[in-house]
């Protein structure tokens, strides 16, 4: 009986202390997570303030806070995040013509979107707009329409969508005259 009820207390311990490490493991994610966020809008804001004051040394700065904070995203799988950060980095580079390094970086954030958020997926306007801004700038006009067209296309089906929402929900039933 004595051996019964120390097995009993023990399994009981262990239940408690994997809840108490889950809690503990949730809410250091909560705080990497917010941090990851802070170090995003830090990257974001220095590379909008580098691109419309030419104050090159800002675009340093924000790849530094960008890379850490799509680190952090990518550990803990938060896919749009990922994707977001990708893109605001490949937006650092642009700036910078950095062409090459930035067309990497729109490529990843697609093949995330698709991957993680389906072929159709809105998200995927913006990098495909951003390619073809790079090809533009590379010369190459034929393949960036060919992106102008897919951005353009993944707009038009989001904001059909958002307009039969609207009809659905936003007016008033219309009444038989």
């Amino acid at each position: 009986k004595y051996s019964f009820e120390s097995f009993a207390i023990s399994q009981a311990a262990l239940r408690t202390a994997g809840a108490h490490a889950k809690a503990s493991k949730d809410a250091l994610n909560a705080r990497r997570a917010a941090c990851a966020k802070a170090l995003h809008l830090l990257g974001y804001h220095c590379a909008e303030f580098a691109s419309g004051t030419h104050a090159t040394g800002y675009f340093e700065q924000a790849t530094i806070a960008l890379s850490h904070s799509q680190e952090i995203f990518k550990e803990l799988e938060d896919d749009e995040m990922t994707a977001t950060t990708l893109q605001d980095l490949g937006l650092c580079y642009y700036y910078q013509h950095r062409y090459k390094e930035a067309m990497a970086l729109y490529t990843s954030a697609m093949r995330v979107i698709i991957d993680k958020l389906g072929p159709c997926h809105v998200a995927l306007a913006c990098p495909a707009f951003n390619i073809a801004n790079i090809m533009c700038a590379a010369g190459t006009y034929d393949r960036a329409i060919d992106f102008y067209r897919i951005a353009w296309s993944i707009n038009v089906q989001a904001l059909g969508q958002v307009k039969k929402l609207r009809a659905l929900t936003l007016l008033p039933a219309r009444q038989n005259s």
